[in-house]
């Protein structure tokens, strides 16, 4: 795919959620996580995709989509679709699966200093 079409179908989803159209900001997302776009790109779409689910009110499947946007980042060493799940996993005041998954984060040895820093903090805020 190349980029252009991919920005315009972003922005068109974006378009789609901010119209409340969510049946078409869905089919638009799940058509770029179906397409050839890279895995990084689709943990994104993936990300944005439990976002719509929870604004239908669908936890059960927004919560499919962060962990399929994790399963997208694992292979790269990344870790963005799992800190969107922990803070999403707050919110539904789900707090020990939050930070099961904040103290997994420690263990991942391609975290730098700084992350681990920041991983700490999130787990001192969720514990006191």
């Amino acid at each position: 795919m190349l980029y252009e079409d991919y920005a315009d179908k972003a922005h068109a989803a974006s378009d789609a959620v901010e119209a409340k159209d969510y049946e078409g900001a869905l089919q638009l997302l799940k058509g770029l996580v179906e397409s050839d776009l890279p895995d990084l790109d689709k943990s994104i779409m993936s990300v944005n995709l439990a976002v719509v689910w929870d604004k239908k009110g669908n936890s059960l499947e927004a919560l499919r989509w962060y962990d399929r946007a994790v399963q997208f980042e694992k292979p790269h060493h990344r870790y963005f679709a799992h800190l969107e799940k922990a803070a999403y996993l707050i919110r539904l005041q789900r707090r020990e699966e939050a930070l099961s998954i904040y103290q997994a984060l420690l263990a991942k040895p391609f975290l730098v200093l700084s992350d681990h820093q920041k991983i700490r903090a999130y787990i001192q805020h969720l514990t006191s």
